[in-house]
């Protein structure tokens, strides 16, 4: 790309700290399960998210579903009243 040039990019390939370790939660305790999606868009992740997370959950005879928090973020007000018509 034009312009370009003299951008110095990050070079990950010497890296010598692991990568985090994500916390494991039993899902049979947990009170709520919050989900953050950032850059949200028109919702259609989150819309086919949620259907197959509830989905799966009565496969399986889950009520995991039925304490899920979906926080959906955008930083364009269009997105968000786009979304808001997406179900």
């Amino acid at each position: 790309m034009p312009g370009t040039e003299n951008v110095r990019r990050p070079d990950y390939t010497g890296a010598k700290q692991p990568a985090p370790k994500v916390k494991q939660v039993d899902l049979n305790k947990a009170e709520t399960i919050n989900v953050l999606e950032l850059a949200s868009g028109v919702g259609l992740f989150a819309i086919n998210f949620i259907k197959q997370f509830e989905e799966i959950c009565k496969k399986n005879d889950k009520k995991y579903h039925s304490r899920l928090k979906y926080y959906f973020t955008d930083f364009s007000e269009k997105n968000l009243r786009e979304a808001a018509n997406n179900k």
